[in-house]
């Protein structure tokens, strides 16, 4: 039976920060990690997953509430995606504006069949252009996370954090590709994104892929 991951509180994600100051706002400069309160998955979980916005002046980044059916609502300006990776290997993204395969996902398919094979989009390590791939066929990111220069998460400090227990990523979406093109966030032609998030490791002495967790969400944008 598939796991469903707990979805990561951001109350016990500021607790990584010592700055007083990231408890009154989250700005970009309080990384520095408090090693005594990372927030370790449970050890039945190899992810833990949240969603940041910036405060409609662009300054502080808030958490978002998720709630217990996977949803959330977010304004239609940039945000991140947040992860914890109790171990550094391969989570795999898919996003489109359908909801078909995040279905398919919350009803257990299995994660070869949920990704089309060999379908990985080509993408440089360090998210320079903050982007994020909008696709209703099964092709996937594949945001990998192996070392401090070898990930697909923001190049800053609060990209990658090493921690007690593992390592704390984000990934900013200001852009979306759609159909080949770029567009701002902002000019997104739809009020949904559905996304599902399958955390794998590649099975020793073959190319078979092990799923070892997986979630999945609806972002909605306000209108």
């Amino acid at each position: 039976m598939i796991q469903t991951v707990k979805i990561l509180r951001f109350v016990s994600l500021c607790g990584l920060v010592v700055a007083a100051g990231f408890l009154a706002g989250c700005d970009a400069n309080a990384n520095k990690v408090n090693l005594d309160k990372s927030p370790a998955p449970n050890s039945d979980d190899d992810f833990t997953l949240g969603i940041e916005q910036q405060d409609a002046s662009g300054g502080v980044w808030k958490k978002v509430r998720i709630t217990s059916g996977h949803k959330l609502k977010l304004d239609k300006r940039p945000f991140r995606i947040v992860f914890f990776f109790k171990d550094k290997s391969s989570m795999l993204v898919q996003a489109s504006f359908s909801p078909k395969i995040l279905r398919q996902a919350a009803a257990g398919k299995n994660v070869n069949e949920l990704f089309r094979p060999n379908s990985g989009i080509a993408e440089k390590n360090l998210n320079p252009n903050s982007e994020l791939y909008v696709r209703d066929e099964p092709e996937y990111h594949n945001w990998l996370c192996f070392g401090p220069r070898t990930h697909r998460f923001d190049a800053g400090p609060d990209g990658y954090v090493e921690a007690e227990g593992g390592v704390l990523c984000r990934r900013t979406v200001k852009n979306l590709i759609c159909d080949g093109k770029e567009i701002p966030i902002e000019k997104c032609p739809h009020d949904a994104i559905y996304m599902v998030f399958v955390k794998t490791a590649q099975s020793a002495g073959s190319n078979e892929r092990i799923e070892k967790q997986r979630d999945w969400l609806k972002l909605e944008f306000v209108k």
